[in-house]
């Protein structure tokens, strides 16, 4: 069944999520299209949540800081970087040490 699938992936990073399209070989086979939820952290220093625009960044060691928007009212706010080192889940949970230390070993 695997064999008969063609996945493609689309970043959209004005909108904040990704799209994963999925084909099917065989003709008038049905397309399926998956988009992923929006991932967001909390800013420790405000408690603000933050949505994240690539989660690559997010999950990447040697990244500093990631580009992300705040989630503050009804309107779209600009994007701007982010220390990585004062986020958190919006649990209050730390971020991985993996995400964070290229260094770290498990």
């Amino acid at each position: 069944m695997c064999s008969l699938l063609h996945a493609s992936r689309q970043k959209s990073k004005t909108e904040g999520f990704d799209t994963l399209t999925i084909n099917r070989s065989k003709p008038n086979a049905p397309v399926f299209v998956v988009k992923s939820f929006i991932m967001l952290v909390k800013n420790r220093e405000d408690n603000t949540l933050i949505q994240v625009m690539n989660s690559e960044e997010l999950i990447d060691p040697s990244k500093e800081s990631i580009e992300g928007r705040e989630k503050a009212g009804e309107e779209v706010q600009p994007t701007q970087n982010f220390p990585k080192s004062q986020l958190v889940f919006p649990s209050g949970e730390s971020l991985p040490q993996c995400w964070l230390n290229p260094d770290y070993q498990s």
